[in-house]
């Protein structure tokens, strides 16, 4: 960041200006101090109550995010005690389709499938 005065060499004090600046009074006196807010980061909102109704939006999709910016947006809660928990919903079918063959497997080899 250059100089706020001089423009020409590296700012390095807390109003913005350079040690040369700086150091005249004058120039300094033109400058107010730069608050340093550190790694604030964003401001909170507190919410102000609890979501009106559910959703059915599986954990983790972007319908389920899309949801909760929206509740955070109109500053509720973002989460509802009803919300849909099933976090099961995001394993594919594939895979759902491969755990049903290996019990049906599984209960053949213990001839438990046979009637």
């Amino acid at each position: 960041m250059a100089c706020a005065n001089c423009g020409r060499q590296r700012a390095i004090r807390r109003r913005g200006l350079c040690k040369a600046c700086y150091a005249v009074s004058s120039v300094r006196d033109r400058f107010t101090p730069v608050r340093n807010t550190g790694n604030a980061g964003p401001a909170i909102i507190e919410a102000t109550g609890e979501p009106d109704t559910p959703t059915r939006a599986p954990i983790g999709t972007a319908w389920k995010l899309r949801v909760m910016g929206a509740r955070a947006a109109a500053g509720l809660g973002v989460f509802h005690p009803a919300d849909n928990p099933t976090a099961f919903l995001m394993v594919s079918e594939r895979f759902w389709r491969k755990v049903v063959r290996r019990w049906a497997r599984r209960q053949l080899k213990h001839g438990e499938g046979k009637t």
